[in-house]
């Protein structure tokens, strides 16, 4: 900035303009971010409140704008499934090589330790024959400070809300719904598994818009 002053003396201030060349770096920088992008659409609730059946979503390579260079823990992620590699999946990183991952009375723990979580209401989600009823909802601190929000629809009483302790192997991640209670994700060791690092395809970044009735998510943040 520069000072300036009036003939009567009063001090004010001129904010400089960016300059042409400035802006123009920015808006290519900006074209650029939007042509690394994949739009993927989200077809199943496996990812509620996170994610809505209609989302579509934009998708950055790792390694590129806001994506680190691969999955971290907490980090939403398209991949390819394992044993079906034309498929992809949209889930949250859970653990990374080497951890131990487990849920036991609906609580998370990795490596031995308790995931905080802590109430954050009620969502409203469907159930049998067109209604709907609230679920609990909470929200899940990781280690590493990120947070996020996930829905319990049978409580802490679910199919995958007890297992056997998981140990993720080498160069693998393991990944899981925010639905916790309707998501195919590792737990299902059959089904999904642990997921290769080289399946993983990109990072959800923002939701381009949406056809999910009645929400405003247009070039909404992913958490």
């Amino acid at each position: 900035m520069t000072d300036r002053t009036t003939p009567d003396g009063v001090l004010y201030r001129i904010r400089p303009r960016a300059s042409r060349l400035g802006r123009l770096l920015l808006a290519g920088g900006a074209l650029l971010l939007l042509a690394s992008c994949r739009n993927f659409s989200v077809p199943s609730g496996s990812n509620i409140p996170t994610l809505l059946v209609g989302d579509i979503v934009m998708v950055l390579p790792f390694g590129e704008g806001p994506a680190t260079g691969a999955p971290a823990r907490g980090d939403m992620a398209v991949f390819r499934l394992p044993k079906e590699r034309s498929s992809y999946f949209i889930k949250r990183v859970i653990g990374l090589p080497g951890d131990r991952i487990q849920m036991r009375n609906g609580r998370l723990f990795i490596n031995g330790d308790m995931v905080r979580r802590e109430p954050a209401g009620s969502y409203k989600t469907a159930v049998e024959f067109g209604s709907e009823k609230p679920v609990p909802k909470y929200r899940e601190i990781l280690a590493n400070g990120r947070t996020y929000e996930v829905i319990e629809i049978q409580g802490d009483s679910g199919y995958y809300d007890n297992t056997d302790e998981y140990v993720v192997p080498a160069s693998h991640c393991f990944v899981m719904g925010d639905n916790r209670d309707n998501s195919d994700d590792s737990r299902d060791l059959a089904a999904v598994g642990y997921i290769p690092l080289e399946n993983f395809v990109g990072k959800p970044w923002r939701v381009l818009f949406s056809t999910a009735k009645a929400q405003m998510r247009l070039f909404k943040i992913i958490q």
